[in-house]
């Protein structure tokens, strides 16, 4: 961290230096040594001093004016907890205390040390150890995978959000304008009284998603076949921010296609060598395709007493090289990433808040958007759209693709350890996995987002 940055922060958010010392326990003499640089300040006491400086744990750690979340506000560290967490972290990964001592530059009896909460990892050692375990650093430092429940006790608050669900009406080249205005109530807190992902799903009245019952968000689906069209489109050569082309009143976008190849394993479990569209054509690697921007149709599969709504994509909407290298826990997964980054901001784009109402999944912060537990999958075809063929999914009959799905995996060997959601790809044919493969053994997928929203109705 930057010795200036503190010094701004502390300034912007109207604070002394006293403030700081008597917030955090310490005099006023240290506070001036953290602003200087002439010193750092503990890892205890990291989350509250960035609470006080109004940015988010990498904001004081990277010195930048950042604020992604409010865990900083909602939680605080627990010695104990931490040091549990490096322990069971290290046993997780299969590495010894040597190995890990020696990746954040430090001996093993200081390792030691900070397994048993007796001192703490400095700022840049705590940095190493994030990227040694592959987690993200706020995660790493509140044990948010450690024990949810616990951390649900210090998160009591029921928030009531208001949000704006796009519509696409008179678009400009550089926006989507918005229309219907939805009021969400998140009870994620109150629904994480359970211990474990199943009971939280066991709280949804399901029922067999046999109609369409919403139309939320926009996303390329249908293949545009009007050679006049393609023209056209090929001419303009203005996007938006999200590579969609304008015209008329309707949005576009071109990609190219990246046909993969079925292996052995897969061809055995009813993969077919290629996918067509609906007009019959085969997708051909590498050829640019148009796709039409168009609502997505949702099907109500399930909700809860409290009158949250449970909804699936009514098709497999993407798919494309997703092999996700940092973690198979959902919690930190690049699917996770892209589903609440990449595809919340393209298919609900400019939303003013959250668009979940509550996590289903036991999560330790509500997500925008899904994908399907392993416990409940619909009795249901599941379609692909063709913008979904074009990239990068391996096709089985009927068109359908692989799909991710989560799971609970509970390891049983490390007393400390709480269950956890993995994920899995699964092949769907009407409504049945016929096959489930870890994430790491694959590297194309199908998406079929999930949301949960307030009924209106």
């Amino acid at each position: 961290m930057e010795k200036s940055f503190l010094y701004e922060r502390r300034i912007e958010a109207g604070l002394s230096q006293s403030d700081v010392a008597n917030a955090l326990g310490y005099t006023v003499q240290l506070v001036s040594m953290w602003e200087s640089g002439k010193n750092s300040p503990s890892l205890s006491v990291l989350g509250k001093y960035a609470s006080l400086l109004q940015i988010d744990l990498e904001g004081i750690i990277y010195s930048k004016n950042v604020k992604k979340n409010n865990l900083c506000d909602e939680l605080s560290f627990n010695a104990t907890e931490f040091a549990n967490n490096i322990k069971r972290l290290r046993k997780k990964k299969n590495l010894t205390q040597k190995q890990v001592a020696d990746a954040i530059s430090c001996n093993v009896n200081q390792l030691i040390k900070y397994e048993k909460g007796s001192s703490f990892p400095s700022i840049e050692q705590f940095i190493l150890l994030g990227k040694l375990f592959k987690t993200r650093l706020d995660v790493l430092y509140f044990c948010l995978n450690y024990k949810p429940e616990d951390i649900q006790k210090e998160k009591k608050k029921t928030k009531t959000l208001l949000i704006v669900l796009p519509i696409i009406t008179a678009i400009s080249a550089s926006s989507l304008t918005l229309g219907v205005t939805l009021a969400i109530t998140s009870n994620v807190k109150n629904n994480k009284s359970a211990n474990s992902s199943e009971e939280v799903i066991n709280k949804i009245n399901w029922n067999k998603p046999n109609e369409i019952t919403h139309t939320l968000g926009y996303y390329p689906q249908s293949l545009v076949n009007d050679e006049d069209l393609i023209s056209t489109l090929n001419s303009i050569s203005t996007r938006n921010e999200y590579g969609y082309t304008k015209y008329g009143d309707d949005f576009y976008e071109c990609v190219k296609a990246k046909v993969s190849t079925p292996t052995v394993d897969q061809i055995a479990n009813g993969a077919i060598s290629s996918l067509s569209f609906n007009n019959g054509e085969m997708v051909q690697n590498d050829k640019a395709y148009w796709f039409k921007v168009e609502p997505i149709e949702w099907r109500k599969i399930g909700e809860f007493d409290s009158g949250e709504i449970v909804l699936y994509s009514n098709l497999t909407l993407d798919a494309g090289i997703i092999y996700d290298d940092v973690s198979n826990d959902y919690n930190e997964s690049y699917i996770r990433n892209w589903l609440n980054n990449d595809f919340y901001n393209k298919a609900f784009y400019d939303c003013k808040d959250r668009l979940i109402a509550t996590d289903i999944y036991n999560m330790s912060s509500a997500d925008y958007v899904f994908i399907p537990h392993a416990i409940y999958w619909p009795g249901t075809v599941f379609g692909s759209s063709e913008y979904a063929r074009t990239k990068g999914a391996v096709g089985y009959k009927n068109n359908n693709l692989f799909s991710w799905c989560i799971k609970e995996e509970i390891i049983t060997e490390d007393p400390y350890y709480e269950p956890e959601t993995t994920i899995t790809s699964s092949i769907i044919d009407n409504g049945c996995i016929l096959a489930s493969t870890p994430i790491d053994d694959i590297s194309y997928s199908g998406i079929i987002p999930l949301i949960v929203i307030k009924n209106n109705k």
